[in-house]
């Protein structure tokens, strides 16, 4: 063959091996991992680009908290947490379930659930059963089935495909029809958040998922019984938190990592938490099972040993578990929300609190927390209203100035508060004096014209029972009374700066003609109409105490004058880092680094909002720059994936807020700290 062939198919030959190579390489897949990608701000498309922009797949944009759930390459964690928007990326990890009618619901009778379906079976009440779905069609659930949604497969259908969820979910709400089991509360609205599959797991980015369609759809309790022994995050953490504070109800498994002699704090997320209510297990004997969870978290305890429920494929099925303890507390707090309406979610948990049976040590411990639930306690049928009347002044009477209406008011379990109303105008619970039976309110009747007014008094006792005196009328006679003036803004010993606006309100039966504002005694502007207001540049006069004074002159050329105390402060504010602290953890084969700054202004007061700029240096001479936002409590964490054992130095290197400047000559600019090699920090 001719050399230059040979030449040309040698080096076409090498070419197809080289590309051959190239492709082999390119088909090696990244390795993901699944994160919850916290940001300074509401998440939209721009975020949603940046997720995308490292190759990620977005599997939930959330709105209840500043956070999207994505599945990214393993090597873009890095540069995700360089970027200013990115708070923090953690681990999405697993979570896991926590695994004759009356007659054969021992639980619901334990508990008196039995007495309180006599006149309540929390109607209408919307409980949301987080797990492996609802068997919606089971004879004793499908009359309370409202709906839900499969978080797991995407789709409308949360039919149950493990029965766990269907477990669960009969202890709450399985239907008073004669036949198989009754529910603690029987008649509630039933929704099925499917976010564990087949096999009992799941992770907690559908868990978000869940606790956000129960914000957004109204649901008043939700029932998790699943977990995990890892800390999930602060993302997770905030879910529960965000969904808590918009008056949800959140009841959840202490764990079954407990142990025979009860010792050690062993209570699972997220049970562990402030916003959620930890419920242990007892059995037949008012015992706790010897493998429910302890801790300081758990708050009440409830039947769970062999507890007969229903169950998938339309039968049912005897089981154990702290997961059986979590449903009986979520039914009870459900009649408690017939019982008394007007609560809130803070209310209805303390009611459980204070009515359960203690059990064990006296008060609450860390075994049974304040005790058993108890709903006929919780849950009562009858509240007596207040006694409740206006006994000065009396009806038809002739009243003037500024004057102290007496309301008695008195109740077996106690007064919660009192109300005042004048003419219908909304109550207010502002009382000048108590003297041990009655209530005293003060009435500036020159606020009102002359004429014939009706007051009205409500007295509302410690469960919630609210009753009304006898509304009276009496007659406002101020004809001759002076004008009345007062300052609304700036209030007084409160300091100011800048331009401010003085405010004032003044009212005569005659009609007010006009209204003065002074600074230090010196005419600073007049009003002749309502509203009262002026505007006063503070940078006019020296820093310090100064008095305002409006005086109100009437069409008589009567006069009245108000006055407030202010400090002017034009200065501008700094502040400092207080502090910056490490903490760790360790997951599998790695170590996770967390820095913790703090930021507060010159008396020592958290400042939120502060962008932190700072600087990571391992000893190795590796770097990592992190940003991010205080928050209300003034603290930033930043969080260093998969950190090396050795020494770091932490050094602030920025700290930005409108209005204010950074003190760098005071508190903290770095600090430092060991990462040893089985995870723990030495600062």
């Amino acid at each position: 063959m001719n050399k230059k062939l040979i030449f040309i198919a040698a080096t076409i030959l090498a070419l197809v091996v080289f590309l051959v190579g190239l492709t082999a390489v390119a088909a090696q897949p990244l390795e993901m991992v699944k994160v919850l990608i916290g940001f300074d701000r509401q998440p939209g498309s721009s975020e949603e680009g940046i997720v995308r922009g490292v190759g990620g797949a977005i599997k939930y944009t959330y709105h209840l908290v500043p956070a999207i759930a994505a599945s990214i390459p393993e090597a873009a964690i890095e540069g995700l947490l360089k970027n200013p928007r990115v708070t923090r990326v953690e681990l999405d990890i697993d979570v896991y379930a926590v695994d004759a009618e009356l007659d054969n619901s021992w639980g619901a009778q334990r508990i008196g659930a039995g007495v309180v379906h006599a006149y309540n079976k929390g109607t209408g009440i919307k409980v949301a059963i987080i797990d492996t779905g609802i068997d919606w069609n089971h004879p004793d659930l499908d009359a309370n089935y409202k709906g839900g949604y499969d978080f797991v497969s995407n789709d409308n259908d949360p039919m149950d495909d493990n029965g766990h969820g269907t477990h669960v979910a009969g202890i709450v709400a399985a239907e008073d029809d004669t036949s198989g089991v009754v529910g603690v509360a029987p008649e509630v609205a039933l929704y099925a958040l499917k976010v564990l599959g087949a096999d009992g797991s799941g992770s907690y980015s559908d868990v978000i998922a869940a606790l956000q369609w129960a914000v957004d759809k109204g649901i008043q309790v939700t029932n998790n019984s699943y977990g995990s022994s890892g800390d999930p995050g602060v993302t997770v953490k905030a879910a529960f938190d965000n969904a808590y504070a918009a008056g949800v109800l959140h009841v959840a498994a202490a764990g079954n990592a407990g142990n025979p002699p009860g010792k050690g704090d062993n209570v699972i997320y997220p049970a562990r938490w402030e916003s959620v209510i930890a419920v242990a297990a007892t059995n037949q004997s008012d015992t706790r099972a010897s493998w429910s969870s302890t801790g300081p978290a758990v708050e009440l305890a409830a039947p769970a040993v062999n507890v007969y429920s229903t169950y998938w494929d339309d039968i049912y099925k005897t089981l154990s578990g702290t997961s059986m303890a979590s449903p009986h507390v979520a039914g009870t707090a459900a009649l408690v929300m017939v019982a008394y309406p007007g609560w809130t979610n803070v209310q209805l948990r303390s009611q459980l609190q204070n009515t359960a049976d203690d059990l064990g040590a006296v008060g609450k411990d860390n075994l049974y927390g304040y005790g058993i639930v108890d709903a006929d306690e919780a849950a009562p049928s009858t509240n007596t209203p207040p006694n409740v009347a206006i006994t000065d002044p009396v009806d038809g009477a002739t009243i003037s100035g500024i004057y102290r209406v007496k309301v008695s008011a008195s109740d077996s379990d106690g007064i919660a508060k009192v109300e005042l109303s004048i003419d219908s105008a909304p109550y207010i619970d502002i009382f000048a004096e108590f003297d041990g039976s009655s209530y005293y309110f003060d009435w500036d009747t020159t606020a009102v014209a002359d004429g014939l007014h009706t007051l009205d008094a409500r007295a509302t006792d410690n469960l919630g029972a609210t009753a009304n005196a006898a509304q009276i009328a009496v007659t406002v006679d101020n004809v001759d009374g002076s004008p009345t003036v007062s300052i609304t803004s700036p209030t007084n010993n409160t300091f100011v700066s800048g331009t401010i606006t003085i405010k004032a309100s003044a009212s005569d039966d005659r009609g007010v003609n006009k209204v003065d504002f002074y600074i230090d005694e010196e005419l600073l502007a007049t009003d002749n109409t309502a509203p009262y207001e002026c505007s006063w540049d503070t940078t006019i006069v020296a820093d310090g105490s100064h008095s305002i004074k409006a005086v109100a002159t009437d069409t008589a050329d009567q006069t009245a004058a108000d006055e407030v105390t202010v400090t002017v402060d034009n200065t501008t504010p700094t502040m400092h880092v207080d502090s910056i602290t490490f903490s760790s953890k360790v997951s599998g084969p790695n170590k996770f680094l967390y820095t913790t700054v703090k930021v507060v202004d010159a008396s020592v007061n958290p400042l939120g909002g502060v962008s932190v700029e700072m600087t990571l240096t391992h000893e190795s001479g590796s770097s990592w720059k992190f940003a991010g936002n205080t928050g209300s409590d003034g603290t930033v964490k930043f969080t260093l994936l998969k950190a090396p054992s050795g020494y770091y130095m932490a050094m602030v290197t920025n700290l930005i807020l409108t209005d204010y400047t950074w003190d760098t000559a005071k508190g903290l600019t770095s600090a430092s700290c060991q990462l040893k090699d089985d995870g723990t920090v030495i600062q």
